[in-house]
């Protein structure tokens, strides 16, 4: 699956069998990325991510509000902010959790 990256407009080739049998055209994800020999993985849990939810993200520190997304996104606070964001906005009820067994 070819997906974008929305801060540096790269195209990145993703690794997973199960965004690419749920993932619909347009959609907006958080998670973290593992690169390995060209391609990406997803790491740890995803986020729905909306217009919205950057934007509650971004306003919840103020110095994020003045700089560009390629000095913040590396924050380690930034995936708290966006998290948070997407459970007060109710992008989380979305998503299901199972246990791999």
């Amino acid at each position: 699956m070819v997906t974008e990256d929305t801060v540096t407009h790269e195209q990145l080739w993703l690794i997973d069998e199960g965004f690419e049998a749920t993932a619909r055209s347009g959609m907006g994800l958080a998670t973290r990325l593992l690169r390995v020999n060209g391609f990406y993985m997803t790491t740890g849990a995803a986020v729905p991510v909306t217009a919205d939810v950057l934007k509650e993200a971004i306003a919840s520190r103020s110095a994020w509000q003045s700089e560009p997304p390629s000095r913040f996104v590396n924050d380690r606070r930034f995936p708290e902010a966006v998290y948070a964001a997407a459970i007060r906005q109710g992008e989380m009820q979305l998503m299901q959790f199972r246990d791999p067994e």
